[in-house]
């Protein structure tokens, strides 16, 4: 089965932190799935981040820099799912 990620992204310009939050269901019953695996990874470094997602079936990673990240979801029976994310921030 395939999963199926919906993302919000905020940015703190004066900062420059990003955040990310979202959500993962099931790509064709767009059930949402509780406890999926999440893990952010930044490149070139590859500095890593994980969690489940929480009681809300969502997830959320704060304090990002700009930059490229890979995001990866996993959850048992379904197939994993990789989104790579340029987040650049103009001045």
């Amino acid at each position: 089965a395939l999963l199926i990620l919906t993302l919000a992204i905020s940015i703190n310009i004066l900062g420059q932190n990003l955040s990310i939050t979202g959500r993962v269901a099931d790509a064709s019953t767009k059930h949402i799935l509780e406890n999926a695996n999440v893990v952010i990874t930044r490149l070139p470094d590859s500095k890593l981040r994980g969690m489940s997602t929480d009681k809300n079936e969502s997830f959320k990673f704060t304090e990002l820099l700009p930059g490229k990240y890979i995001l990866t979801v996993s959850y048992i029976g379904y197939i994993i799912t990789k989104r790579i994310l340029n987040f650049n921030v103009i001045q």
